[in-house]
């Protein structure tokens, strides 16, 4: 059994990288998986690979799922895909996007091929920090998505409307209360200037 040792690089930064290693066997969504594991990047997006050349042109498509926006240009599907069957260089390149909202690249090249499958790592060599998956921004907005769906659940509707009731209620109390306050400030300065 062969084994592919890619070379995959964060496209915004050549020195954030990641050495794989995997079997020429395996299928582009076991590779997708790897690469995510590597980085340490969840696996709840959509994703492609595109076959690339010497110059990262982007080519033929390997979707996740096969997307509408690509319709033009054909597309495989990464489960049904063997990764040996596809690799016709041996310095074969690929454009992995991950992610489309927040535009994850990684730059995947074909860097070694291994005979001997007894001693090799899937993650062989990591290069770089582990850059932040999701900004704080959207860490923070899932966790307030959260709580409010929580909130949202454990109230009714009928509960709602007595809450308003209750606060409706606090509020004419509030205005009388300070009403009262008024006039008895003004009492008291009163009795003061006739003193």
């Amino acid at each position: 059994m062969a084994i592919l040792k890619f070379k995959v690089s964060l496209e915004d930064n050549l020195s954030i990288f990641r050495d794989i290693c995997v079997s020429h066997k395996i299928s582009f969504f076991e590779l997708h998986e790897t690469i995510l594991e590597s980085y340490r990047f969840d696996n709840k997006h959509q994703a492609v690979f595109y076959k690339s050349n010497e110059y990262w042109e982007r080519g033929k498509i390997i979707s996740l799922n096969f997307y509408d926006n690509f319709s033009k240009i054909p597309q495989i599907g990464m489960k049904e895909t063997i990764l040996g069957k596809e690799i016709k260089d041996p310095h074969q390149r690929y454009i992995y996007h991950y992610d489309f909202k927040r535009n994850w690249v990684f730059l995947v090249e074909l860097i070694e091929i291994l005979k001997d499958d007894a001693t090799y790592k899937k993650i062989d060599f990591v290069s770089g920090i582990y850059p932040p998956q999701y900004e704080i921004v959207d860490l923070l907005k899932t966790e307030y998505e959260k709580v409010e769906e929580k909130f949202n659940s454990t109230i009714k509707p009928s509960n709602l409307t007595r809450l308003k009731d209750d606060y409706d209620e606090h509020e004419e109390m509030t205005e009388i209360e300070l009403e009262e306050e008024s006039a008895e400030e003004l009492n008291d300065n009163t009795n003061l200037e006739e003193e």
